[in-house]
């Protein structure tokens, strides 16, 4: 038997040629990132120190969603060197003095 598969479309033809708007699906994610970043800048400490002492499972398990896949610590005699993808990032003298910086 000799089906011919009708479709809608000829191949290559698009049922919408003009296409998405330049940026109508990324507005959504720039808005809520903004407003996200605002939330954070503002209860972000707040809710870390919230979760740490009512739902730390929670916390772990956001941790661990937003680590890399590929991430690797080192640890030597003096410091600890965290690797992701396979490039270093910062030791943990670094990062910790990083961090008191940050929060000075």
């Amino acid at each position: 038997m000799n089906k011919s598969k009708s479709t809608q479309f000829q191949k290559g033809q698009s049922g919408n040629p003009a296409g998405r708007p330049v940026g109508s699906r990324n507005k959504l994610s720039e808005d809520f990132l903004s407003d996200f970043c605002a939330a954070w800048s503002k209860f972000g400490t707040e809710a870390l120190e919230y979760m740490a002492q009512h739902e730390p499972v929670k916390l772990v398990q956001a941790a661990v969603q937003i680590l890399p896949k590929d991430f690797q610590v080192h640890v030597d005699a003096d410091q600890v060197q965290w690797v992701i993808n396979a490039a270093p990032v910062l030791s943990s003298d670094d990062w910790f003095k990083q961090a008191k910086e940050e929060t000075s």
